[in-house]
């Protein structure tokens, strides 16, 4: 049997690893744009990845929190769920490719 320092050093290990994002948990992870945003060059530097990360956090931080809450407050989780979306950019709809037929 190891020493009690042993024990909770395992322990501690044992539950980064259940923590990681990586661990197939049936969670995910996602950087909030931050790789899109460093390939189109408005995150160069440490700056510029505070500035982005309070923006978030001030836009997608306090919607979800307000989500959150109301959930927290026993609000029907599916009206929540539509509102989460109705809040939630998306991308343009790209045109149809060349050729194809609209619908």
């Amino acid at each position: 049997m190891g020493t009690r320092t042993e024990m909770r050093t395992t322990t501690r290990s044992a539950l980064l690893v259940l923590a990681d994002g990586r661990f197939p948990a049936g969670g995910h992870a996602h950087s909030g744009g931050a790789e899109a945003a460093v390939k189109a060059g408005r995150i160069k530097d440490a700056d510029d990845l505070e500035a982005f990360c309070r923006g978030r956090l001030h836009t997608t931080g306090l919607t979800s929190a307000g989500l959150a809450a109301g959930a927290a407050h026993g609000l029907d989780p599916h009206a929540l769920d539509a509102a989460a979306d109705a809040r939630t950019p998306r991308p343009p709809c790209a045109p149809p490719p060349a050729g194809s037929a609209a619908r």
